[in-house]
């Protein structure tokens, strides 16, 4: 037997056994998906970057990669104050 005769099945994905309107709709469902986790994650970043960042830094320049301008002081003020233990311990 030789190895011509065998026949290949060729998987097709998923994506491709839709007709041409679905391939449309799907596509489209997913530009606007992607979209819509752009708006809620970029926000989130840039206030996690923005937590690092001084203040001043921050109002005057914006988020910066300088990482010589970034700092934990507002880390350490919010864990200094006793009022946060107590609302992480109302909150248990």
């Amino acid at each position: 037997m030789s190895v011509a005769n065998i026949p290949v099945n060729k998987k097709k994905s998923e994506f491709a056994k839709y007709p041409a309107g679905d391939k449309a709709i799907l596509i489209t469902a997913y530009v606007i998906l992607g979209i819509f986790l752009l708006s809620i994650i970029l926000p989130v970043v840039y206030i996690i970057l923005a937590s690092f960042i001084d203040p001043i830094t921050l109002q005057n320049k914006g988020v910066t990669f300088d990482f010589s301008k970034w700092t934990t002081t507002a880390y350490q003020r919010v864990l200094s104050n006793g009022m946060i233990w107590v609302g992480f311990k109302n909150a248990m």
